[in-house]
């Protein structure tokens, strides 16, 4: 099982946009996963987010994926492969996840398809 940990706060369009994208992919073919939204404006929210010491608070909405700790209810996140030799901006440098690239290229939207690769590259990998 999965958990993508899934940052954002309230009123941001583009967060509510993620987190019904994922809600959509969960709910058809990737039932391994779950959501774990967190709303960076309350203090749970912002300390979650702050212990995971890799996310840009200016890239909101973010995630990270997660795997389940076997024979635990706890849940790990999962190393980004390329950390050694990540150059891209928009994913996060230590666990694997997407951050919003609000540049003129990303102009702020994380599309579905790049969603679905991170899922993919989270079950090859662990």
């Amino acid at each position: 099982m999965y958990r993508i940990s899934l940052y954002g706060k309230h009123g941001c369009s583009k967060c509510a946009q993620l987190k019904a994208r994922l809600d959509k992919l969960i709910n058809s073919d990737w039932q391994d996963f779950e959501v774990s939204y967190h709303d960076i404006t309350t203090e749970d929210g912002m300390v979650d987010f702050a212990l995971r010491e890799c996310l840009n608070p200016q890239r909101i909405p973010s995630f990270i994926v997660e795997k389940k700790v076997a024979g635990t209810d706890n849940f790990e996140p999962i190393r980004n492969p390329a950390h050694d030799s990540w150059t891209s901006g928009v994913r996060p440098m230590r666990y694997l996840g997407i951050q919003t690239d609000y540049t003129e290229v990303g102009k702020g939207i994380i599309p579905p398809a790049a969603v679905v690769d991170v899922m993919k590259q989270a079950k090859a990998i662990a």
